[in-house]
């Protein structure tokens, strides 16, 4: 073996070590898609959880929880039903898993998909426009998430296999969007720039290559959001909370 060679292979070996490394630094990678008018987030996590308010807490617990060094980003999941002091599980509108426990939440015609994450891998199903309570994929779902301690909910399906599919909320209704998307295989929070037509942003996401777009609970308040920089701080999306918000999707490190 010439000197040549030995170089060349110690160079090999020195990349090899220095990747995994640099990877590891990065929590949270964003990029600006489909004409800077999204802002898609990709948490490097290791496991995602439905957390859920089990006490009447103000601050809300996506505050608290930005004390929480493995927790590397906060969204809010379902609807919640109503403005209760005492949060309760039946109060989000969907049935539910968060921490491989099922819980009864309250079920919403409107939701026609949901996602599911265990055993280290995620999952979106998707209804097939029927409300994704009423079928059997989701029962079995609900139990593989119990059985192998996972998380799960119920939302609006926006796409699914990478086409749009019907949705309850009008094409011309304008907000700030988010949707828990699948991206190039990989799970991502994908945010309107700015207020937008409900349609317009679901072809955005198409767009943006999702082949699978859940909608997430947003509007004033509701849309209290996180994300942690690789200094360990914690970077607010949405600063405005309300103490009645019920469940969080959060990603873990």
């Amino acid at each position: 073996m010439t000197s040549h060679h030995i170089k060349l292979i110690l160079a090999l070996l020195s990349a090899l070590l220095v990747l995994p490394t640099a990877a590891q630094n990065k929590l949270v990678r964003i990029e600006q898609q489909a004409g800077d008018s999204l802002i898609i987030y990709f948490p490097q996590f290791s496991r995602i959880d439905f957390v859920c308010a089990d006490t009447p807490v103000v601050p809300n617990r996506a505050v608290r929880m930005k004390a929480q060094a493995e927790v590397i980003m906060m969204v809010a999941g379902a609807f919640t039903g109503q403005l209760l002091d005492v949060p309760h599980h039946s109060n989000i509108n969907s049935t539910h898993v968060s921490n491989g426990i099922r819980y009864n939440g309250a079920n919403v015609a409107r939701n026609t998909g949901a996602f599911f994450f265990y055993n280290g891998s995620p999952k979106f199903i998707y209804g097939d426009g029927k409300p994704i309570h009423r079928t059997q994929l989701f029962a079995d779902e609900l139990a593989q998430a119990v059985q192998h301690g996972g998380m799960g909910f119920g939302q609006e399906m926006m796409v699914h296999n990478g086409q749009a599919v019907r949705t309850t909320r009008p094409a011309g209704n304008r907000n700030l969007f988010r949707a828990l998307c699948l991206i190039d295989g990989c799970v991502a929070v994908a945010d309107a720039r700015d207020t937008v037509a409900f349609g317009t942003f679901i072809r955005q996401l198409i767009e943006a290559g999702a082949q699978e777009a859940l909608y997430l609970d947003m509007g004033t308040g509701w849309n209290y959001s996180w994300w942690r920089q690789d200094n360990g701080s914690a970077k607010e999306i949405h600063m405005q909370y309300t103490r009645y918000s019920s469940n969080w999707v959060t990603f873990y490190r």
